[in-house]
Parts: structure tokens; C-alpha cells; sequence
């Protein structure tokens, strides 16, 4: 077998970031060099991969005595997906060594056996396109019967046996036969592998069907007032994505839409056609079509469509179609030429849009709607130059768990974007710096990219306002920000105060452990050894009035009776009054600990309420800096999961009519929860919702939302006709 080539290590490596050649070389060999499958692999479970090509040493430098690990692992029968053989990946990362050897190596994978099968004659080496050339001694020992074959024959006898002893007639089974059956004559037939292309359900060992059935073409068909989506049709976890969601949003808004139409230089005379494209069939230029049909395979980058015409089409889909639902499969599976896709599909589309921002001046001015650039100031010196500019079309939120569980709302996740960051600040504030927004775009789309998603519900307002982090407000900013480093300082302080005053070192464990926590815990065992020495003096009167009497009392003295009814003895009283004492001083000690933690406490609260307050400067009107904030953006779609998500709507407007809209007027808004549940009898969904719903449902503890703001701007500008081109299409 051939060595992995560098060239292939290297693919591997730029697809997945996962480094370890020695690993990816080792993957490779196994996978006869098919980088396809290597890649998908590290992408699927990265661990998995690394414990079945990586060597684990734990078994044998484990301790002899003490090891948590099993001294053998209780193994079933070999792997069903390698037959009567032994699976080499079988015992990779096994934590013990196997409960049985290893079966023998004679008994044959199906695959193999079928290699001898379909031998023209003995004394023949067998050709298989995918074994490559056996030997005649490789064939010799082929004959050898494997012990499943020595299995069968022992059953065929003792079947033979038993009919024959119950004098029963039993015609003998035909023997199974390998290979591909013929349609017409239903005989096995082989030969060489002479066709490009194969299916692989007519190959497969065991066929699988993953499609799922569409709905009746009834259902498929769109209602009048109801939006088209794209959803997406890949079910593999690396495969799926939200980029459907996000053109189905960015569509509703007139200047993204118009974008989008825009892009890409002068639209061609046809678009092509193709009857399976709504469900992800690709359109291919005429020149790699004419090539597939005769036969040739192009290459990958010629069988993909050109990625500003697969926009167009989806736009002009998204306007005018009859069907309730198409793909964005394809595009999220393309790139513009001289770009590589990632393993983001949802990064990689922006991306690609910034690429064609930069590219030339054309692209500038059509993607300017979409694109913001921010630049880097001084908090102190406002008149300072401002540097190091930098474009997104989408903000990704990357903060950690205990970031978020500290926001309020969605401007404190802003703020730890553009703001300097207040309570890890050490230096002197002349060092400080902030990013502003110099350039402003009419649509903003943003991500929470955090694996664990919201670690709680955090306020996103329906309409949000920029002029926070607008560079034309910076002397504002400057102040707003030397003012939270104040109140960040203050806050730390008083979280310090916190932790001197509730924490102590626990004598007996030498560990920190809260003093409140632990005064509870100590009156609660005082209080524990007093009730003892109460329940001992109950039962002694219980006992000394038995004796008195010379019977049983009738009636047990509870263990609530009060004190002043007890007989005490003086060896009872003596630690009765000092376990009283005892819990008076810790019950004193733990009233003036929460007494100084409830003051502190207060000063903190007093500090947050200054830090909220601050938030929500220049977001509100603001009568005393006489200020009203003008930058105001709405909320125009969430999308929380790749099957559904959710797009606010002008509620009269016609999108099968989006040319012959009317800009004077302003239709209400209107939610819809749009997708595809390919798990539900009836997977198309398209209701009404509201906003409070849609917060409720994609916004919560777990939810990774994609949400994106409009300007009133964008929304209000004109929609552009389609070509005639996108018409005909």
C-alpha cells in the first residue's frame, strides 16, 4: 500500500485543524489513502478517532495493585460489520486486554471470500478492482475450510440426521449465490469495474435508506400568504447548517435581498434548469454539463454552480415559487472561485460575502448593507487617531459560560465586544482601548457560538440600537466606559469584602469553607448532643416513676416537653447549661456575619443597579444629556436549530408580488415559526407566532440563536424586478 503523500496529510489538516500528522498518516494508510473518509471521521468524533489509530499505553503502565481499570473486558462475539473475522479496530482504546482471542485468522470477510468466488478456475489468480491481485498460494489457503464453514456442514449433518430419523421428505436449500443480479434474467453477473459512477445502495452489504419521503405535492404546495423557507436537507452532523434560515430572513429585508441580487458582475442570459433543484440538485454551467453527459467526470470545483448565480436563484425562488419549501444545500456546498469552504457553512457564507466586500468597488457598494467595520480607539484621548480597521458581516459571541451568566441583556454582550474589559483591567486607564463602528451597516446579523449555547434567559430587545458603539458618539462612549471601569473596581471590592468576611479555614480539613454554612452546621450539632442529654433525662423519669409505682407509666413524656418540667440532675445540667451557652455564641457569631454580609451586600446591589443603568445609556431617550437615540435596528428573524426558525414579516405584504410593493405604506409586522421536522407526520411548518413565542422558544437556557436586526432603511427600500434571465428560470 502506497505511503500517505504530505499532500494529503496536509488536506486533512486544513479541512479538520486536527494536527497530529503521525495520527493522520496512520488513518490514511488504513483508509488506502481515501482523505474523504479520514476527514469525516476526525469531524464526527474526534476521540473515537484518536483512540482507534492512536496507541494507548494505560494497560501496561498501570500499577500492579490499586488500578482502577479491569484486568480484562468482557467482549461478545466479533463485530457484525466485519464477518466471521476480526475487526483491526476492534480493541483500539479498550481500557483491559480482550476476555478471548481474537478469532482466526482464516475465517474470511464476506468481501474476500467473494474474490474466490468469482475466480474463472483454480489454478487463475482472481482480478477484484478493489482487492486488487491474489496469488495462487493467497488462493490455496483460501480453500481451506474456515471454522464458520466446518459450523455449517456439522448443521446441515445433524438436520440430515433428524430428518431422516422422523422420515420426513426435505428438498435441500440452494446454495447462496454472490454477486450483482442481472434485471432481466435474475443471474448473478461480473465483470470489471468500467463506470464512473456507482450506487452505492446497489453495492452496499446492507442497503440503508436515509431519504426521507416528501409530503404529497399537495401539502408541497405553497398557501397564498404564507412564506417559502429553505431548509436543510443534510442529516449528518457535519454536514447540516443554517444557512437556509439565514437567506430566508435576509430575503425579507429589501436591501439585503437587493444585495444579493446584485452581487457577482452581470447576470448571464439563463440561469439553467433542473426539476430536482429545489430538493439540492446542483445547476451546472451548460460547458460541465455537456461534460457530465458525455461521460467524463469534471473535477470538483466544475461540478459545483457558480456561487452568486445560486444566490440569485435562491432569491428568485424565495419571490416567486409555488412550493412551500426548497434547499440551500447547494450553496452552502459551493464557494466563488479562488475560495476555500470551511467546516462552518454558516462562517464560510459571510466570509465569502466579505471576500467580494474587499474585492473591488463595485462589491463594495452592494454588500455595504451587510457589511460593518469597526476600528479601535483610546478611552482616555478622544481626540487620539483611531486604527486597526476590521469588517464583519457576522459578529460571533464567543464569550465562556461565566461571561454570559453575567449579562443582563443583549447590550452587555455588546459591551464585552466593544468595551474594554472593566473587571480584568490592571493597567492604567491612559492604556485602554475600545472598538467603535466607523462604518454602519443597514443589517446586522450575530451568533452565540458557544458549545453549552444561553447558560440563562438574557434580554434581546425587539428593537436594538447602535449608537452605543457608533464612532460618532465616542466622547459619550469614553465617559461611559471610565465610568463602568469605576463601578467594575467598586464591584470587585465588594466581592472581595464577600469572600473575607464568609470565608474561613476549616481547622480540622485545612480547606476554605463558608463560615455561615459551617455556624449553621455547628449550633445544628450542639443543638443535636443537648436533645440527647433531654431524651436521656425523659427516659431516667420514665424509669424512677416505673420503679415508684412498681408498673408501667401509661403515659411517655414527649421529647417537646418543656424544660422547667424536667427533673434535671446536676451531672445533667452541668452540659446542659454549657451546650446553651455554646449555641448563644454561635448564633451571636452568625447574626453579625450576615449582619456585615448584608450590608455589603447592599453596596453591591447598588452597584450592579449603577452598572444596568449604565447599560442602558444612549440605548434610551436620555433628557438630561438631551439625547434620543437615533441608530435603531429591528428585530427581523432568530434561528435557533437547523429545523426551525423564525422570521418577522409585514403581515399584508405579498412576497409572490415583492416587485409591486408599495414603500409609502407600512404593513404591521407579523411572526412566523417557519421549517421542516423530518421526524413529524406533518413536517412542514409555517404558523403565526409572536415575539413574546419566539423568545420563549429560541431565546432560552441552551439555545445558540442566530438573530438578525434591520434598519428601518433597510427595510423601506424599494425591491428589486428580476432579470429576465431569473424569470425564465
Amino acid at each position: 500500500m502506497a505511503q500517505p503523500s504530505d499532500g494529503d496529510i496536509d488536506t486533512v489538516i486544513a479541512f479538520t485543524e486536527f494536527s497530529d500528522r503521525n495520527l493522520i498518516a496512520s488513518a490514511l494508510k488504513a483508509k488506502n489513502n481515501n482523505v474523504t473518509q479520514v476527514v469525516n471521521e476526525i469531524l464526527d468524533d474526534r476521540t473515537r478517532f484518536i483512540s482507534t489509530y492512536g496507541w494507548d499505553e494505560k494497560a501496561f503502565n498501570a500499577p500492579r495493585e490499586g488500578t482502577p481499570n479491569p484486568s480484562f473486558v468482557v467482549h461478545p462475539a466479533d463485530d457484525g460489520q466485519v464477518l466471521q473475522g476480526v475487526d483491526p479496530g476492534f480493541y483500539q482504546g479498550q481500557m483491559g486486554a480482550p476476555s478471548r482471542p481474537p478469532s482466526r485468522t482464516n475465517n474470511r470477510s464476506p468481501l474476500s471470500r467473494l474474490v474466490d468466488i468469482t475466480s474463472d478456475s483454480p489454478g487463475e489468480a482472481p482480478y477484484n478492482s478493489l482487492d486488487g491481485m491474489m496469488s495462487n498460494q493467497d488462493l490455496g489457503s483460501a480453500m481451506v475450510p474456515t471454522s464458520m464453514e466446518q459450523e455449517d456442514a456439522e448443521l446441515q449433518q445433524a438436520i440430515a440426521a433428524s430428518v431422516a430419523t422422523s422420515n420426513i421428505q426435505s428438498p435441500q436449500p440452494q446454495p447462496q449465490e454472490s454477486g450483482v443480479s442481472d434485471a432481466e434474467t435474475g443471474l448473478p453477473h461480473f465483470g470489471p469495474t468500467n463506470r464512473t459512477d456507482y450506487n452505492q445502495n446497489e453495492w452496499a452489504m446492507i442497503t440503508l435508506n436515509h431519504d426521507k419521503p416528501e409530503p404529497d405535492p399537495s401539502r408541497r404546495k405553497r398557501e397564498a400568504g404564507v412564506p417559502a423557507f429553505l431548509r436543510c436537507r443534510a442529516e449528518n452532523s457535519w454536514e447540516t447548517h443554517r444557512v437556509g434560515a439565514i437567506l430566508t430572513i435576509l430575503h425579507s429585508i429589501p436591501a439585503a435581498r437587493n444585495a444579493f441580487l446584485r452581487l457577482g458582475g452581470p447576470a448571464p442570459h439563463k440561469y439553467g434548469q433542473h426539476p430536482e433543484w429545489w430538493k439540492g440538485k446542483p445547476i451546472l454551467p451548460a460547458a460541465v454539463q455537456e461534460t457530465h453527459d458525455a461521460g467524463n467526470l469534471a473535477s470538483s470545483d466544475e461540478s459545483k454552480p457558480k456561487w452568486s448565480e445560486e444566490l440569485h436563484r435562491l432569491m428568485a425562488f424565495l419571490d416567486s415559487t409555488e412550493r412551500s419549501y426548497g434547499t440551500a444545500d447547494v450553496l452552502a456546498d459551493a464557494a466563488p472561485e479562488g475560495q476555500l469552504s470551511g467546516t462552518d457553512s454558516e462562517r464560510d457564507f459571510f466570509t465569502f460575502l466579505l471576500a467580494y466586500f474587499c474585492s473591488d468597488t463595485e462589491s463594495f457598494e452592494t454588500l455595504r448593507p451587510l457589511i460593518t467595520t469597526c476600528e479601535l480607539a483610546s478611552v482616555q484621548d478622544d481626540e487620539a487617531p483611531t486604527s486597526h480597521c476590521d469588517n464583519f458581516g457576522m459578529l460571533d459571541f464567543l464569550h465562556s459560560k461565566e461571561q454570559l451568566v453575567t449579562a443582563e441583556s443583549l447590550y452587555s454582550v455588546w459591551d464585552r465586544m466593544f468595551y474594554m474589559d472593566y473587571r480584568g483591567w490592571a493597567g492604567r486607564e491612559e492604556g485602554a482601548t475600545c472598538a467603535l463602528i466607523t462604518g454602519q451597516a443597514d443589517v446586522l446579523t450575530m451568533r452565540f457560538a458557544h458549545d453549552d449555547g444561553l447558560p440563562k434567559r438574557i434580554d434581546i430587545p425587539e428593537v436594538f440600537y447602535l449608537d452605543r458603539y457608533l464612532l460618532a458618539n465616542r466622547a459619550e462612549i469614553s465617559k461611559i466606559q471610565r465610568q463602568a471601569l469605576v463601578l467594575a473596581q467598586a464591584l470587585v471590592r465588594a466581592e472581595k469584602a464577600q469572600l473575607r468576611v464568609t470565608l474561613v479555614v476549616d481547622p480540622t480539613t485545612e480547606k476554605e469553607v463558608d463560615r455561615i454554612q459551617l455556624n449553621k452546621a455547628a449550633i445544628a450539632q450542639v443543638k443535636t448532643k443537648r436533645a440527647l442529654i433531654k431524651q436521656w433525662a425523659l427516659w431516667r423519669m420514665h424509669q424512677e416513676e416505673k420503679e415508684r409505682t412498681g408498673e408501667e407509666p401509661q403515659i411517655l413524656l414527649p421529647p417537646d416537653t418543656p424544660d422547667d418540667e424536667i427533673n434535671w440532675t446536676e451531672e445533667e445540667m452541668k452540659p446542659l447549661k454549657f451546650y446553651d451557652a455554646k449555641v448563644l455564641q454561635l448564633e451571636d457569631e452568625l447574626a453579625r456575619v450576615e449582619e456585615e454580609l448584608f450590608a455589603i451586600n447592599c453596596e453591591r446591589d447598588k452597584v450592579i443597579a449603577a452598572i444596568r443603568e449604565l447599560e442602558r445609556r444612549l440605548t434610551v431617550p436620555d433628557e438630561q444629556l438631551g439625547f434620543t437615540p437615533q441608530a435603531a435596528y429591528s428585530l427581523r428573524g432568530v434561528s435557533n436549530s437547523v429545523e426551525v426558525f423564525y422570521v418577522c414579516l409585514p403581515a399584508e405584504q405579498d412576497l409572490m408580488q415583492l416587485d409591486e410593493a408599495d414603500s409609502s405604506t407600512k404593513p404591521a409586522d407579523q411572526w412566523w415559526k417557519l421549517g421542516y421536522v423530518a421526524n413529524d407526520d406533518d413536517p412542514i411548518k409555517s404558523e403565526m407566532t409572536t415575539y413574546e413565542k419566539v423568545m420563549e422558544e429560541a431565546c432560552g437556557p441552551g439555545s445558540k440563536p442566530i438573530l438578525i436586526y434591520a434598519s428601518e432603511n433597510a427595510m423601506g427600500e424599494k425591491p428589486d424586478p428580476l432579470s429576465e434571465a431569473l424569470q425564465a428560470s
